[in-house]
């Protein structure tokens, strides 16, 4: 609103799925008052496009972008696996996220049965704290699954965690807006299962760079994992596809240029 009255550029971001009601005050704030919108990913352009009724001209998408100064692929992942008690050679598939309901943490634990059936060694860890913490570390105690399944909690050592896993799986059905963790993946060149998102697929290279899986369906996701434990050198391949993706358009500092961009081009239309 002051922005507005002093005729000074606004630049309005969204980086979340959730809907936008479409009332006249939302309209103004999206559609009337920016120069331009930042989103983060196809979805939310396709949700504040049908919400709000802006210009998709008006919207600029710069995905989330990976400290590769961080995400270090010769970072080792031994630690954690001495942690975890595993074999050189036994897999470990886990998932690093905020655990919310519909991050569809039920789905990769009811995957994880189904997978044990065909590689008994196979181990899986849960990364993350959040509002469903309690409710998951539950659902695996009462599947009997606390051998299989390391529920973690939150860490600070993401890097190592990624080194450590074979497989890196996402398993949202809704609201997934962007996500920072496939880059990190890429960034580690951990090989990558996703259910079909529309923010996720341009991420994945629809497929090229990782597999696609249905969300809510333990079985596809099951279907992918044990793809990739099949044919490891598919994963080998998709990972350093998905690292050279990553580091050429991914990169925080890609992310941060982008970003000025498009402050700098709505200083300058606004001194003509």
């Amino acid at each position: 609103m002051v922005g507005t009255l002093l005729d000074i550029p606004i630049i309005r971001s969204r980086h979340v799925m959730i809907p936008i009601r479409n009332h006249i005050f939302n309209r103004w704030l999206y559609a009337k008052a920016p120069s331009q919108v930042l989103a983060s990913g196809r979805g939310i352009v396709k949700t504040v496009t049908k919400h709000t009724g802006i210009s998709p001209d008006k919207i600029t998408s710069i995905p989330a972008g990976v400290d590769f100064r961080r995400f270090d692929f010769n970072i080792s992942g031994e630690e954690i696996r001495k942690e975890l008690g595993l074999g050189s050679h036994q897999p470990l598939i886990g998932i690093v996220s905020v655990i919310r309901r519909w991050k569809g943490h039920d789905y990769f634990i009811d995957a994880v049965p189904l997978i044990l059936e065909k590689f008994p060694e196979a181990r899986f860890a849960i990364i993350g704290s959040g509002p469903g913490y309690e409710t998951i570390r539950s659902r695996v105690q009462s599947q009997g699954l606390e051998k299989a399944i390391f529920v973690l909690g939150h860490r600070d050592d993401i890097p190592e965690i990624m080194a450590a896993l074979d497989i890196h799986c996402v398993a949202s059905f809704g609201l997934e807006g962007t996500t920072q963790v496939i880059p990190q993946a890429f960034a580690m060149k951990t090989p990558v299962v996703s259910t079909r998102m529309d923010s996720i697929l341009p991420i994945l290279g629809n497929g090229e760079w990782g597999i696609l899986v249905e969300p809510k369906n333990p079985q596809d996701m099951a279907n992918g994992i044990m793809k990739i434990l099949n044919e490891p050198e598919l994963g080998r391949s998709m990972a350093e596809k998905a690292y050279t993706f990553c580091k050429n358009e991914l990169s925080i500092d890609r992310m941060m240029d982008q970003t000025i961009a498009v402050y700098q081009e709505a200083l300058n239309n606004s001194h003509p």
